[in-house]
This record gives structure tokens, sequence and C-alpha cells, in this order.
């Protein structure tokens, strides 16, 4: 009887849809995150556009623009300094099952890894409840004074 359900549940696993497969829950790797990255803040989002509130997923568009505008609080790596303000901007597709991952929903400060210019399409954010190992690879590489 476990043969057929084992058999079973493989059948089940094969026949499901690609885009089940194309989403990752695992951080990228910190400090391969911080080499690659132009810039390494703590920046808190003082504007969000649209509203988390008001970007839906049942508006019948294919895709949302949403652009945040960051406070920097800390810095780590790159030009910036405290108060300095910078914009990302981020396409989501709203029919795709992995988009909302790196949908900012709330005005929460967030560790962000920046790669390019103002406003910055390539970047990675994380809350910090869940930047724990992130936290600890940039032990060392202090630079608060923005200089």
């Amino acid at each position: 009887m476990s043969y057929f359900l084992a058999l079973g549940l493989i059948a089940l696993l094969l026949g499901a849809p690609s885009s089940a497969h194309a989403c990752s829950l695992l951080p990228p790797d910190a400090e391969a995150t911080f080499e690659r990255s132009d810039s390494v803040v703590l920046a808190r989002p003082i504007e969000i556009t649209p509203e988390p509130s008001e970007a839906r997923k049942d508006d019948g568009e294919d895709f949302y623009k949403q652009n945040v505008t960051w406070l920097v609080l800390y810095i780590w790596k790159g030009g910036f300094t405290q108060e300095d303000r910078f914009v990302t901007t981020n396409v989501i597709r709203t029919h795709d099952p992995c988009a909302g991952w790196d949908v900012i929903r709330d005005y929460q400060p967030r560790l962000v890894y920046l790669s390019g210019e103002s406003p910055f399409a390539s970047y990675y954010s994380i809350e910090l409840a869940g930047a724990f190992q992130f936290l600890r690879s940039l032990q060392g590489k202090d630079r608060s004074d923005g200089g």
C-alpha cells in the first residue's frame, strides 16, 4: 500500500505546474550578496506607491509598478550618508505565483542591498525579523559615519 502511495505522490509532484517549482524560499548567501552589492544600508520606507492597501491582484492588470522612497538610517557599504533618500522600483507581475515576495508592504526598516543607480531596479531587501544571517555577516563592516 505504501508503495502505491509513494508512486502517487511522485506522479503528483511531477505533474504539478512548472511555476509551482519556480519560487525559492531560501535567502541568498549573505556574504555573496554583500560583495555583489554597490551599497548596503539600513533604510526605512517613507513613501510607497501605490500604497500597499491599493496594490491588489484582482484589478485585471497583469502587472503594476511599485516605487518606494527610502530614508537611509545606517550605512555598511556605498556612497550614502545618513538621512539620504533613494528610490527603488519594482514591476510586480500579478499573475505570477512567485510575485509578492519582494513587495514592500509596510514602513518598517529593512536591510537593503543595492546595485546600480537610483531609481534602483536591482535590489534585495529583507525585513529585520528575518535578517539574522545578514546582520551577522555585516559585523566588522561598520561604516555608519556615512563616509
